[in-house]
């Protein structure tokens, strides 16, 4: 194993070195991972509190987990970036740069597939708790809104936080997909490696490095998290 290319310039011409490349996609990665996950967060939140009503509002939910959850991220993260903006926002298609396409088509596509995942962990944790929760905040004069809120949502998150946490770890994972439409993310710095040195090994063992890196990060921050909290 050889890992010298790491300081050399980048043979497109930039004047950055292939570590430059290489932490630049880490960079990317992680922050694509955490803005998609928190708005997987508030979008499963969302949903799965909504699932557990009846009516129009339960079926419109239902309807947008069954359609994410349904199709392929890969599919979802193209129709984030050729069909939506054009669709929607023509203008800001023609105005913004080709990264910030990538970025918000990344964010949107993976934080909806995400999103429809923590929704199925947050409507199970509703749906287990005793009604004798329900029951108690509307005794003491809580709307609806203010019982999930205060008292329904908080238990479920709770409850729920060893599976949100490997949804946080999946969504790092997840985000590799972002590199088919464009973004240097550090799956995509893997195969630039490949393509611009005599490297065949080396990126696909510094990838795997990157990802255990910004994981183990991740699991060690919630973990802390979760101790003070019991603490």
């Amino acid at each position: 194993m050889n890992f010298d290319f790491l300081n050399h310039p980048v043979g497109s011409g930039e004047s950055q070195t292939y570590l430059d490349w290489l932490l630049a996609g880490m960079g990317y990665t992680a922050f694509v991972s955490l803005t998609a996950y928190l708005l997987a967060l508030v979008l499963g939140i969302a949903i799965g509190a909504a699932r557990t009503r009846s009516g129009p509002l339960s079926w419109a939910a239902t309807a947008v987990f069954e359609f994410f959850s349904s199709i392929p991220l890969k599919v979802q993260m193209f129709f984030f970036y050729f069909v939506l903006p054009a669709w929607l926002a023509p203008k800001f298609v023609e105005t913004a740069s080709p990264l910030t396409l990538s970025l918000v088509a990344a964010i949107g596509a993976l934080g909806f597939f995400m999103g429809c995942r923590v929704s199925g962990h947050i409507y199970s944790a509703l749906v287990a708790l005793a009604d004798s929760q329900a029951q108690a905040a509307r005794a003491l004069g809580f709307t609806t809104g203010q019982s999930y809120g205060l008292i329904l949502i908080p238990q479920a998150i709770r409850n729920s936080l060893p599976a949100l946490v490997n949804e946080l770890l999946s969504t790092v994972k997840n985000s590799s997909i972002a590199g088919t439409i464009g973004l240097a993310e550090l799956f995509y710095r893997c195969k630039q490696l490949n393509e611009f040195t005599a490297a065949v090994y080396e990126p696909f063992f510094l990838v795997l490095f990157g990802y255990l890196v910004i994981n183990m990060t991740l699991l060690l921050i919630m973990r802390s998290a979760e101790r003070t909290k019991m603490a």
